[in-house]
């Protein structure tokens, strides 16, 4: 199969299969200056080419070449903008490209998750969007926990151990509802 250029365009590209991509290679280290970073090289057969998702507790970023440890000798650092295909902050919506890398996203996520908790101390969390949370992750947050992050618009938080760190406000609506009087409707 010929190799084709990964752009933007792979979001508007309805052939395109999200589920099917192979993990490649995937590195996790300090990018200089304490900044931690897990990137996931992200090989797409379809393509026959490779995307790279870029995960830190301040954003997930995916690129058409590899930004940080220049694996693929594309020496793209002083073109990163060009490489970008999409960027997720914790604590904003997605972009409405985000269904297009999620399978891949939610991947490489359990890998910077792994690596992460071992390096977590001090009560630091790693936040992530609701609708990035790998399955395996997702499946222990309690129904009425995952409802209420929904409707407040909140963003997950990991904590050491990968177990999800409870927003204090959280405990904070529960009492206030439970504490808020019935009212009684006369006919």
């Amino acid at each position: 199969m010929k190799k084709r250029k990964i752009t933007k365009s792979l979001c508007t590209d309805h052939a395109f299969d999200p589920h099917n991509f192979e993990v490649r290679r995937q590195i996790y280290g300090d990018t200089g200056g304490g900044s931690m970073v897990a990137t996931t090289e992200i090989y797409l057969p379809q393509y026959a080419n490779s995307l790279w998702v870029n995960c830190t507790n301040e954003a997930i970023v995916v690129t058409a070449a590899d930004i940080i440890w220049n694996t693929d000798g594309s020496n793209c650092w002083e073109r990163n903008r060009r490489a970008e295909l999409f960027t997720a902050l914790p604590d904003r919506s997605l972009p409405d490209t985000a269904d297009t890398f999620i399978p891949m996203i939610k991947s490489a996520l359990e890998f910077a998750i792994e690596k992460e908790m071992m390096h977590m101390t001090g009560g630091r969390t790693y936040t992530i969007p609701l609708s990035l949370v790998p399955d395996y992750l997702a499946a222990t947050v309690p129904p009425d926990y995952w409802e209420w992050l929904k409707n407040e618009g909140k963003s997950i938080r990991i904590g050491g151990g990968a177990e999800v760190a409870i927003d204090p406000d959280f405990g904070q609506t529960q009492k206030m509802a439970s504490n808020e009087p019935e009212m009684e409707m006369n006919p």
